[in-house]
C-alpha cells in the first residue's frame, strides 16, 4: 500500500510538471521571409529563448505564447499573443535596413526580444506607437536612422519657363546620396517649350544641372526629402518672325538660381520607388532674345516650376 501510494504522488508530481511546461510553451509559426527561411529563424529564436521550451512545427499542445512572423513587400511584421494579456504585441521590421547575412539572426532576436517584453506584462514598451483607430494594439516600428546608402532616379513631366510664361514637357536624371536623416541631391534636367504669337512663333530649350542638401524623413514605406541648392544651365531661344521681310536668330546664353525641392519615394519592392517631385528654381542670371526695336520678346527669367513622376532605384548594397 505504501508503495502504490509514493508511485500515485510520482505520477501526481509528474502530471504537475508537464501540465505547468505545457501551460508555458512557446508555438512559433514563422513565415519564410523573402531570402529568410522560416525554419532557419525558428531555430535561433528556440536558442534565444531558452529555458523556455518551443512546440515542435505542426504540435498541436497547448501553449502560452504564439509567436507569429509574416513578411510583405520588403516588412516584416511580428506578432507576439500571450496568455493574460488583453492586446497582442506588433512589431515590423523594415528588411532594406539589414544586412542581408544579418536578417535571420536579427528576426530571431526581434522575435525573442518582442516574447520577452510581452512576459512581462508592464508599461507598453518604449518607443511603442499606437496606429490611428487603434486601442487595443501595440505597435512597434523598427528602423535604423544612421544607415546610408545611393538611389538613382529617372523622371517625367512638365515645367513652367520664361516670360511670357511657356508650359512644355521636362525630364530629369538624378542621384541621391543619403546619411540617415541628411542626404544630397544631384540631377541633369532637358526641358523643351514652344509658344505661337500674333508676330512670331517662339521656341526654347534647355539643360541644367543642379545640387542641392535635404532634409530627409525616414518611414517604413516612404521617404520625404526637402533640399535647398541651386540651378545652373545652358538654354536657347528661338524666334521665327511671321512677317516675311524679317528673320528669326537663335540665342544662347547661361542662366542659374537658386532653388528649392520636395520629393516623396513610396517603395513599390525592396529596391525600387515611386517619385514624386516639385521643384522651384529663381533665376539671378537670365537669357533674353529681343526683338527689331531691342525690345524683349522672350526671356528666360523670374520665376521656374517643375513638376515630375518617376521611378526611383536604390543601389546600396547590402
Amino acid at each position: 500500500m505504501r508503495a502504490a501510494g509514493w508511485a500515485v504522488l510520482a505520477l501526481l508530481l509528474c502530471c504537475r510538471g508537464v501540465q505547468a511546461q505545457s501551460s508555458d510553451a512557446i508555438r512559433l509559426e514563422l513565415d519564410d521571409c523573402e531570402e529568410v527561411p522560416g525554419t532557419t529563424v525558428h531555430e535561433l529564436v528556440v536558442l534565444e529563448v531558452a529555458p523556455r521550451r518551443v512546440l515542435e512545427l505542426g504540435s498541436t499542445e497547448p501553449a502560452a505564447t504564439r509567436a507569429e512572423l509574416t513578411c510583405e513587400g520588403g516588412v516584416a511584421a511580428i506578432v507576439v499573443e500571450e496568455a493574460g494579456r488583453s492586446a497582442p504585441l506588433r512589431l515590423e521590421v523594415l528588411l532594406s535596413d539589414l544586412a542581408r547575412s544579418a536578417r535571420p539572426r536579427a528576426l530571431a532576436l526581434a522575435v525573442a526580444e518582442l516574447i520577452a517584453t510581452s512576459r512581462l506584462q508592464r508599461q507598453p514598451p518604449v518607443a511603442a506607437v499606437v496606429e490611428p483607430g487603434e486601442t487595443s494594439n501595440e505597435t512597434l516600428v523598427l528602423s535604423e536612422p544612421t544607415r546610408s546608402g545611393a538611389a538613382l532616379w529617372l523622371a517625367a513631366g512638365a515645367a513652367r519657363v520664361a516670360e511670357p510664361s511657356m508650359l512644355g514637357p521636362t525630364a530629369s536624371l538624378g542621384v541621391l546620396g543619403y546619411w540617415g536623416a541628411l542626404a544630397i541631391s544631384a540631377d541633369l534636367r532637358v526641358e523643351r517649350a514652344q509658344r505661337t504669337q500674333s508676330v512670331a512663333d517662339l521656341g526654347l530649350v534647355a539643360g541644367s544641372l543642379a545640387l542641392a542638401p535635404a532634409w530627409r524623413l525616414h518611414a517604413s514605406s516612404a521617404d520625404l526629402l526637402i533640399g535647398a541648392g541651386a540651378r545652373v544651365g545652358f538654354a536657347s531661344l528661338r524666334g521665327e518672325s511671321r512677317d516675311p521681310g524679317l528673320a528669326g536668330q537663335s540665342v544662347t546664353g547661361l542662366w542659374f538660381g537658386p532653388s528649392a525641392q520636395v520629393a516623396v519615394h513610396v517603395r513599390l519592392a525592396r529596391r525600387w520607388a515611386l517619385r514624386v517631385g516639385v521643384e522651384a528654381a529663381y533665376l539671378t542670371r537670365t537669357v533674353r532674345g529681343v526683338g527689331a526695336n531691342r525690345e524683349p520678346v522672350l526671356e528666360l527669367r523670374g520665376l521656374s516650376l517643375a513638376a515630375l513622376l518617376g521611378v526611383s532605384w536604390d543601389i546600396s548594397s547590402d
